[in-house]
C-alpha cells in the first residue's frame, strides 16, 4: 500500500489509452512507481482492439490510484475531454499512453513548498515536448526536459 501525505497536493495524471498494448506497461509502472506518490491516475480506453483493456484492468486491481473507464472509439480529442471530466486533483498532468515519465517527474514539476505555480511554458518541436519552465511566485525558474503535456494547476 502506498503512503499518501494528505497535506500534499493530489495530482491528477490523465492517460488516453487506444491500441497501445506493448508500450501501456512501461508507461503505468512510470507513473505508479513515481517518488510522488499522492496521485490519481485516470485511463480511459478509446475502443482499442488489443489488449490495452487488459493491460489497464491489470494495473488497476493492483494501485487504488489507477481508474479506468472504457468508450467507444471517439478520437483523443473528444478522450481528453472525458478525461478532464474525471478530475479530482490539484494539479493535471496528461501523459500519452506510449510514453513514459521518469520517476521523480512529477515531484519535479510541482512547486516548491510555500510557492505558487505562476506560469509554465511548453516548448514542442512537432509533438515531442523539449522543455518545460516553470517560473514561481518569487522568480525561481526550474527548467527541465520531460514527455509530458502540461502540468496545470486547477483552482
Amino acid at each position: 500500500m502506498i503512503t499518501v501525505d494528505m497535506n500534499k497536493p493530489l495530482v491528477s495524471i490523465l492517460v488516453p489509452v487506444y491500441n497501445v498494448e506493448a508500450y501501456l506497461p512501461q508507461c503505468l509502472d512510470s507513473l505508479v512507481g513515481q517518488t510522488y506518490p499522492h496521485l490519481q491516475i485516470v485511463l480511459i480506453d478509446d475502443g482499442s482492439t488489443d489488449g490495452s483493456w487488459r493491460v489497464m484492468q491489470e494495473y488497476a486491481s493492483r494501485d487504488e490510484r489507477i481508474e479506468i473507464y472504457h468508450q467507444e472509439n471517439q478520437g483523443v480529442g473528444a478522450t481528453r475531454n472525458h478525461l478532464l471530466e474525471k478530475i479530482k486533483g490539484d494539479y493535471v498532468l496528461f501523459v500519452d499512453s506510449d510514453d513514459w515519465v521518469e520517476e521523480n517527474h512529477i515531484e519535479t514539476l510541482l512547486p516548491i513548498d510555500g510557492e505558487d505555480l505562476v506560469f509554465l511554458a511548453v516548448l514542442t518541436d512537432k509533438s515531442d515536448v523539449i522543455s518545460v519552465g516553470i517560473t514561481c511566485e518569487t522568480g525561481c525558474i526550474v527548467d527541465k526536459v520531460c514527455d509530458c503535456l502540461t502540468l496545470l494547476k486547477f483552482i
